[in-house]
């Protein structure tokens, strides 16, 4: 029996093979998440180079981590299982993802962004103040409620703090790599890799950098145009230039 269950371990079968394979599918599902960058971007004429090695690996592990790679794979998952893909796409190993939908994702992230600053700003500024009428007809319970009211909404905002960090941290990254892959990288990497039109990365640049600001502003608790001038290096000193 041992020996039996040797063979069947060997041939993949089994616990052992149950795992490898899982194991592969992982590394399958990470592969087209992200790009695997082929040898050829570090191989030049032959000849590697570490440094880029370095910086494609760096990026497909950025890529690995990215939100919107993880939406991108499960829309095509979500098309290839109901076969809504072009006999172009047929053969493809990765199948195309509409320029539309990444301009959707990161206005979506920019209104959430900008609604977590919306509210942090709120409350900071806002405390609730009851007076006299329906809701408390006397002082002594007017001054309760408003304690009651005010420590529930430092908590809400406490915990919206806590969900802003998060957020604002991952879509900044996010901004980042992005910015770092499509406009720098890739460009060296793969010289025609555009998929509808030469501009779809380009429009997209705007919106991208107005959610790196206000997320770097949620992270840093100052205002988005301080964060937007040092990203463009102006000063905000005139006598500074």
């Amino acid at each position: 029996m041992v020996v039996i269950r040797a063979i069947e371990v060997c041939r993949g079968r089994g616990t052992a093979g149950m795992s490898n394979k899982r194991i592969a599918g992982i590394r399958r599902y990470f592969s087209e998440t992200a790009g695997e960058p082929p040898p050829t971007v570090w191989l030049w004429g032959q000849r590697p180079s570490l440094l880029a090695k370095i910086v494609a690996n760096l990026f497909f592990f950025a890529r690995c981590l990215s939100p919107l790679q993880h939406y991108k794979q499960l829309h095509r998952i979500r098309k290839r299982r109901s076969r809504e893909y072009s006999d172009a796409e047929r053969h493809k190993r990765r199948l195309d993802f509409e320029a539309y939908d990444t301009e959707v994702y990161f206005l979506v992230a920019l209104g959430v962004v900008s609604l977590l600053a919306a509210i942090g700003w709120a409350g900071a500024t806002y405390r609730f103040d009851f007076g006299p009428g329906l809701l408390c007809p006397n002082d002594h319970l007017c001054t309760a409620l408003n304690g009651a009211a005010n420590d529930l909404a430092l908590l809400a905002v406490k915990a919206a703090g806590w969900l802003s960090i998060f957020v604002s941290a991952v879509l900044a990254l996010e901004a980042f790599f992005w910015i770092s892959y499509y406009l720098l990288w890739r460009s060296f990497a793969e010289p025609v890799y555009t998929l509808y039109h030469p501009a779809e990365y380009f429009v997209l640049f705007p919106v991208v950098l107005l959610v790196q600001t206000v997320a770097l502003a949620n992270l840093l608790s100052i205002s988005p145009l301080s964060v937007f001038l040092a990203l463009v290096d102006v000063a905000e000193q005139p006598a500074a230039l």
